[in-house]
Parts: C-alpha cells; structure tokens; sequence
C-alpha cells in the first residue's frame, strides 16, 4: 500500500515544480523583446515552412497601431518586404529552393504590435540544403538577434543568429 501513496506523492511533487516552469515559459512565448525575432523551421521530404515572429519596433521602428500615412506607409512598405521571401532568405543554389507561398501580418497585442509571417519553399535537392542565410539584419539594423528552432532530417536544433553571424547550419542527414 506504500508505494502507491510514494508514486502519488513523487507525481504531485513534480507536478507542482513544473507549473511554474510552464507558466514562465507561457509568459515567456506571450512577452516579445526589442531586437530580438524569433523564428521556426520545419523540413519534411521537399518543402521548407518557415514561421517569423518580429516586433513592430525592429521592423518599422514603432509598436502601437499605425496612426499617421508615414507610419501606415512604413508598415506597408515593410509587409511587402517581408512578403518578397527571395530578399529575405538565400539558400544554397544546389538545393534548388523556391518560394511556394509568403503571408505577412502586423498583428497588435494590447500597446504592442508584431510581425508575424510564414514562408513555404519547395527544394528539389534537401541533400544540398545545409544551411540557410537570413538577409533580415541586413534590411532591419535595429534587429539584433534572432533565436531559431529547427526540425530537419537530420535532426532538431537551435541557433541564435546575429549580424555578423547570418546563417543557421542544419543537422546533417544520416
């Protein structure tokens, strides 16, 4: 009869440490950080999705809802940029990558706004496809760092991109 009530007991005590953990990861995953984009990459057979989340601040230097036509003008501008996939990755010519489909989108969230946008690539070649450049730090210099998670073939992985560093290597393939 003990060792139902230990189990019990280990499980709640578990539980209870990781609450707040979630809890501060939530918040974490809510909270945005001038400078600093996040970004998702997924690889699966011959496409490339990438998901892109940036504050309004790095991007068009501002974070609440665009007021004046220079500020709504600023936050097309950047839209269409950001929406031209060709300028704001580069692949390695072997892989063979092409844009399947852009969607940008400045969404608010109380005093501040985001960014986000979502990129499909068809490879023909994801053996070719070690790495990726990103031309962000180049088009926005108020962006400082950017946090990438990746899922590829050869595995998962992180990397925390800069502007002297650009580029995010993959996994190889086994």
């Amino acid at each position: 009869m003990q060792a139902p009530v230990i189990a019990i007991a280990a499980i709640a005590a578990l539980t209870i440490g990781v609450v707040p953990l979630y809890a501060e990861d939530k918040r974490e995953l809510d909270s945005h950080e001038h400078g600093h984009v996040k970004m998702e990459i997924a690889i699966e057979k011959n496409v490339m999705t990438i998901a892109l989340e940036a504050p309004g601040e790095s991007i068009v230097g501002f974070e609440y809802a665009p007021k004046s036509d220079e500020e709504k003008a600023a936050v097309d501008a950047a839209t269409k940029q950001l929406s031209d996939a060709g300028s704001v990755f580069t692949f390695p010519d072997a892989a063979g990558c092409t844009v399947k489909s852009s969607d940008v989108e400045l969404h608010q969230h109380g005093d501040h706004n985001e960014f986000e946008a979502s990129y499909t690539f068809n490879c023909s070649d994801m053996a070719a496809l070690g790495s990726m450049e990103t031309n962000l730090f180049a088009l926005y210099p108020s962006i400082e760092e950017i946090d990438v998670d990746y899922v590829a073939p050869g595995g998962q992985g992180s990397a925390e991109l800069e502007a002297d560093t650009p580029t995010v290597t993959f996994a190889p393939a086994s």
